[in-house]
C-alpha cells in the first residue's frame, strides 16, 4: 500500500510539518512580546520602589496618622506586587 501512494504520504507529512512550524513561530512571537512586557513592568516597579523610598527617606510619614497609614498601605501593595512579579 505504501508503494501506491508515496507522493500522498509525503505531501501529508509536509503539510503537517508546515502547520507545526507555523504554530511554533507564532508561539515564539508571543513569548517575545510577553518577555518585553514583563521587562517593562519590572523596570516600572523598580522605579516606583525607588520613588517611594526617596519620598520617605527621612521617615516623615508616621503610621499613627491617616497619611502615614495610606503610605504604608501603598508601600505594602508595591512590595506585594514586586514579590509576585519576581523572576524565578
Amino acid at each position: 500500500m505504501l508503494e501506491i501512494y508515496p507522493n500522498l504520504i509525503v505531501s501529508f507529512f509536509t503539510i503537517i510539518i508546515c502547520v507545526l512550524v507555523f504554530i511554533c513561530f507564532n508561539l515564539y512571537k508571543k513569548i517575545i512580546i510577553y518577555e518585553s512586557w514583563v521587562t517593562r513592568i519590572r523596570i516600572k516597579i523598580n522605579s516606583l520602589k525607588t520613588s517611594i523610598k526617596e519620598i520617605d527617606d527621612r521617615n516623615l510619614f508616621e503610621t499613627d496618622d491617616e497619611v502615614g497609614a495610606v503610605y504604608e498601605e501603598i508601600s505594602e501593595l508595591i512590595k506585594d506586587f514586586d514579590d509576585e512579579t519576581e523572576l524565578k
